[in-house]
């Protein structure tokens, strides 16, 4: 599957038990850009 994304831009899948959970600690560790 392609993404349209920045240039250099990675893709990271992640599988979590729980949305929510996932969802706060991506906000802490890196803001609301990637999200």
């Amino acid at each position: 599957m392609a993404a349209a994304g920045k240039a250099g831009a990675e893709l990271a899948t992640f599988g979590a038990g729980c949305f929510w959970g996932t969802e706060k600690f991506f906000r802490k560790q890196f803001g609301t850009d990637l999200i």
